[in-house]
């Protein structure tokens, strides 16, 4: 878990999709561990970004533009479920 600072973000944070973005781009480089044994690199397409709003996917895909990061899967749960990936960054938006 990470705690990103903020105040006010109802359905959207640029502060928590700036870290989004930076955790993103940190994890693409890593390798992972398939149930085989398999040594793989994650690469982008390897993360699930999830969040419950709308807004802040938007506020993701700008932040990973920002950066110039491309394929990456950012999306609601409802669009990603099933789907698995060695990789699943939940995006919360608001401050409970």
């Amino acid at each position: 878990m990470v705690e990103v600072a903020h105040e006010g973000n109802t359905n959207a944070s640029p502060e928590e999709a700036g870290e989004v973005a930076r955790l993103g781009e940190l994890l693409a480089g890593c390798s992972w561990r398939d149930r085989d044994g398999t040594v793989r690199p994650v690469g982008r397409d390897g993360i699930l970004v999830v969040t419950p709003y709308n807004a802040q996917i938007r506020a993701i895909q700008d932040a990973l533009v920002a950066r110039g990061l491309t394929g990456f899967r950012v999306g609601t749960v409802d669009k990603f479920q099933g789907r698995e990936a060695p990789v699943v960054i939940y995006s919360m938006a608001t401050v409970g």
